[in-house]
């Protein structure tokens, strides 16, 4: 029987490096031709999405702001005791018909204290929407706090809510 078993496993174990070898071969180790239009793939926004659940949210009070076209509005974001903290917000009108056009409605920007975060690339953080999701978008908010600019297109005027 302890034979049974040991022979299971390494075929299972050759089975894995056979997976294994062939998507590393498939994957060249270029970057993607285009990169601004990279998309994660669902798996992984479905985990993030189930993982995202469990991890401090982020509050402000007011939780909406609406941008009169072109202008910019700075808000200062308090240090909090969680290392992280996911900032949700929803841009809108939401023009779900043109998703590229929606990409340059409002742009989010987050500039975390000190340039805390640099480490992990999260000391300056943008969102102006994508593709997927031209509506909504995630931060990372960072244990100190920092800076969020919040602005819209100059052709319109939009809200961001904190969801």
């Amino acid at each position: 029987m302890n034979k049974a078993v040991f022979i299971v496993l390494i075929v299972v174990a050759v089975a894995f490096a056979i997976v294994l070898g062939l998507g590393a071969s498939n994957n060249q180790g270029s970057p993607p031709a285009d990169q601004g239009n990279y998309s994660p793939p669902s798996w992984s926004s479905a985990i993030g999405s189930l993982l995202g659940s469990f991890s401090p949210g982020f509050k402000l009070s007011p939780s909406s702001f609406q941008i009169q076209g072109g202008s910019i509005q700075q808000i200062s974001v308090p240090a909090a005791s969680q290392s992280f903290r996911r900032a949700t917000f929803q841009v809108t009108p939401c023009n779900r018909s043109n998703p590229p056009a929606q990409a340059t409605l409002a742009s989010i920007t987050y500039k975390s204290v000190g340039n805390e975060g640099s480490d992990l690339k999260l000391d300056n953080q943008t969102w102006a929407g994508t593709k997927k999701n031209p509506c909504t978008g995630s931060l990372i908010i960072l244990e100190h706090g920092g800076t969020l600019t919040l602005s819209c297109s100059p052709s319109q005027t939009c809200t961001i809510t904190l969801q």
